[in-house]
């Protein structure tokens, strides 16, 4: 298989899991909670949504995540620092912000520039979606099956979730400069 036939490969293998955690999330939820009741997800929670409203944004979310992560994985429109043999830090730092900032500021300050932050969500927002469906799906298994998991989701929530899903938020922004510095050095190579 050639690397453009296992970039599609990924995108569309990606793309079905979105859909297929989405759905499972979704029809887990209405079986055990038809009405909503129960639904940690913030915009049933926080801002009232109905299942009309809920299933919309969830449509719209994979599409728009879906969009994004074409975007990722099929142009060529990201600019690389100029600057030669970069360490990871530094390249992730100029890459991400044009210049080099502290550590700290990638938790507070979002990409320079619009290819790079439709790039990231792209790839991360697929993947933290997938992560989140399979999260929410499993825990609400938990919560009909087992009263060991429902103590253990009463005494934790909110920390979990939640804390599994910053953290892979972390990890992604992570994985995903490390994949920008593997572009970046082949650049660096072919040059």
């Amino acid at each position: 298989m050639t690397k453009a036939h296992l970039k599609r490969l990924e995108f569309a293998i990606l793309v079905i899991l979105m859909i297929f955690t989405r759905a499972a999330d979704l029809l887990i939820t209405y079986h055990y909670s038809p009405d909503l009741q129960h639904e940690a997800n913030p915009l049933v929670s926080f801002f009232q949504f109905h299942w009309q409203e809920f299933l919309f944004s969830s449509f719209l979310l994979t599409s728009f995540l879906s969009l994004c992560l074409y975007y990722d994985f099929f142009t060529s429109n990201t600019s690389y620092p100029k600057e030669k043999h970069l360490g990871f830090s530094d390249f992730a730092s100029v890459h991400w912000f044009g210049r080099k900032r502290h550590l700290a500021y990638f938790l507070l300050a979002f990409a320079k520039d619009w290819d790079l932050r439709i790039k990231f969500i792209g790839y991360a927002g697929s993947r933290l979606l997938i992560f989140i469906g399979t999260i929410a799906a499993l825990s609400w298994l938990g919560l009909s099956e087992s009263k060991y998991f429902e103590a253990f989701y009463n005494f934790c929530f909110p920390a979990f979730p939640y804390i599994f899903i910053i953290f892979g938020a972390v990890y992604l922004l992570y994985s995903f400069l490390k994949k920008e510095y593997v572009a970046y050095q082949a650049l660096q190579s072919e040059t």
